[in-house]
C-alpha cells in the first residue's frame, strides 16, 4: 500500500511519535481487515490535527557542547524471538538521531541483546 510507505518514510524521518504504529500496520500491509484501515484512519487523523508539532532547536550555551546517546533493548519474547533496539542521541536542545527497530538476529541472552543493541548504536 503506497500510502503505508509514505507514511513509513514521514514517520522514519520526521514523525517519531507515530514511528512504531506505522511500523506495526506496515507489517499488515499484504493482508490489510477493517481494523487495521480504522487504525490507518485514527493515524491519519492525528496527523492532521498535530501537523504544527515539530522538534524545535535552540542554542543553549551552557549545554552546546554536551552530546548524548542513550540505548536500550527489549529481550525477544516467546512469539517474536528477535529483540528490539532502541537509541536516541541528543545534543543542545534536541534529539539529532535515533531509531528503533527489531535485531537481525535472535539473541540467545539479555547480555547478547544488549550487546548487539549497543554495536548498532555506536
Amino acid at each position: 500500500m503506497r500510502l503505508l510507505r509514505e507514511l513509513q518514510f514521514l514517520a522514519n524521518a520526521t514523525r517519531p511519535n507515530i514511528a512504531f504504529a506505522i511500523n506495526r500496520l506496515a507489517s499488515y500491509t499484504a493482508n490489510l481487515s477493517i481494523q487495521h484501515i480504522s487504525t490507518l484512519k485514527h493515524i491519519l487523523r492525528y496527523l492532521a490535527g498535530t501537523k504544527t508539532y515539530g522538534i524545535r532547536y535552540t542554542a543553549n550555551p551552557s549545554q552546546s557542547n554536551l552530546f548524548h546517546g542513550y540505548m536500550d533493548v527489549a529481550y525477544g519474547n516467546l512469539d517474536e524471538c528477535r529483540s528490539t533496539t532502541g537509541y536516541v542521541f541528543i545534543t543542545g536542545s534536541g534529539t539529532i538521531t535515533w531509531q528503533s527497530k527489531k535485531q537481525l538476529t535472535v539473541a540467545l541472552s539479555s547480555t547478547e541483546a544488549e550487546y548487539v543493541a549497543l554495536s548498532e548504536a555506536v
